[in-house]
Formats: C-alpha cells, sequence, structure tokens
C-alpha cells in the first residue's frame, strides 16, 4: 500500500499489491524456501491477509488453495467439487499428496476409503474443470486493472439502466442457472407489485373522477 494521505475520490493505481501467492517478490521463509510477499485486504473485515492468514484459515498455502476448492466445490458459485469430498477432506489430500494433479495420478492406487477413491477417480475430469473454473487470470497487465483515464474521481463513474434480458442472458451463458432463477423471481415480484401499485393509483383516480363529477 501507498503511504501518506490521499484524497478518497481520486482514483489511483490499487492500493492492495495483489492476490496472495501469485507475485514476484517472496521473503525468505528459513531453510531455504521462499514465501510470497503478496497480500491483501478483505473487503469484509477490513484486516490485511498474508500467506500465514491462508495457511492458518485454509491448512494449506495459496499456490494450493485452488486445488483444495477444485476438490471441494463451492455450491455458490457453481464449482462442482468431487461428491463426497468437503473443504476438510480435501485439505487432507493436498497436504498428502502435494497437488490436485498427483492425487488424481495416485487415487486408484493409493487412497483407502473406497467411496472416496472411487469418486476421485470417476470425477477426476470434473476436479480439473473445477480446478479451471477457479483458477484466476494471470496475464492481466497493469494497465488493464488501472481506471480509464476519463474517470477521474469516483463519482465521475456511474451504472448504466439495468438491462434484465442482457442480465439473464449473461447468466445463461455462464451457466448460473441458480442464480437466474433467483433474478427472474425478484423480477416477477417486482413487476406483480409495480402492477398492483398502477392498479391502485388508477382505482383511486377514478373514485376522485366520479367524486368530482358527482360534486
Amino acid at each position: 500500500t501507498r503511504d501518506g494521505p490521499r484524497d478518497e475520490e481520486e482514483i489511483t493505481t490499487p492500493t492492495t499489491t495483489g492476490v496472495v501467492g501469485i507475485g514476484e517478490d517472496s521473503v525468505d521463509g528459513g531453510a531455504g524456501t521462499a514465501i510470497p510477499s503478496v497480500h491483501m485486504i478483505d473487503p469484509m473485515t477490513m484486516e490485511i491477509v498474508d500467506y500465514d492468514a491462508v495457511v492458518e484459515r485454509w491448512g494449506v498455502g495459496p499456490e494450493r488453495l485452488g486445488d483444495v476448492l477444485a476438490l471441494a466445490g463451492d455450491a455458490a458459485d457453481n464449482i462442482p467439487g468431487v461428491p463426497g469430498v468437503g473443504k476438510k477432506i480435501a485439505v487432507e489430500l493436498i497436504q498428502r499428496f502435494g497437488t490436485l494433479d498427483e492425487l488424481l495420478e495416485r487415487a486408484g492406487e493409493e487412497v483407502t476409503q473406497k467411496k472416496r477413491r472411487e469418486n476421485l477417480v470417476e470425477f477426476a475430469d470434473v476436479a480439473r474443470l473445477s480446478r479451471q473454473l477457479v483458477e484466476l487470470e494471470r496475464g492481466v497487465t497493469f494497465e488493464e486493472m488501472s481506471m480509464p483515464a476519463q474517470f477521474k474521481r469516483v463519482s465521475d463513474i456511474t451504472m448504466e439502466n439495468l438491462d434484465k434480458d442482457r442480465l439473464l442472458q449473461f447468466y445463461s451463458r455462464m451457466g448460473l442457472q441458480d442464480l437466474k432463477r433467483r433474478v427472474e423471481e425478484r423480477f416477477s415480484a417486482t413487476t406483480t407489485i409495480d402492477t398492483q401499485v398502477s392498479r391502485s393509483n388508477f382505482n383511486r383516480s377514478g373514485r376522485e373522477s366520479s367524486s368530482s363529477s358527482t360534486s
């Protein structure tokens, strides 16, 4: 992050150094190991997240976090994962085998729990697909992460009007069916409320007109 005062609305370069574990810079972790020094700020808690924080929370370093997520899956983000493998088991497997690829390569012979072994073999391609889905785009240049030159302050940025059809088409294209369903339900509820309000206003207007005519 940068030191010194700054205008709250002024848009400059990103204030965090990036995402945990994918930077070039590193610090000495002892015994000849290198631990990435890249860190970020959790926007929910505003706490700094570094390498050690990831290990403490997940049981693996940032470089293996994608492997854990690929195994455990995440229904909220449509990451299928491997059936029967939750976060705890996923962490244990990655700690034992080192990487997702190594696990899938050796699971058929070295995973002793029968159902787990069968699922790892049967859903190996799903696990690989899940790994691709959780992977971060690493080829984004610094210029692409910066704000366009025409924007100088946060207040200059405005949202386009909501295009319902465009939004739902995007959800369909991305396979976000659950999210699409929930948004459709919300649109439907909003339309129903608007219709009821319009009818109420129409009826009230009609009554007022009749009252005026009678007077």
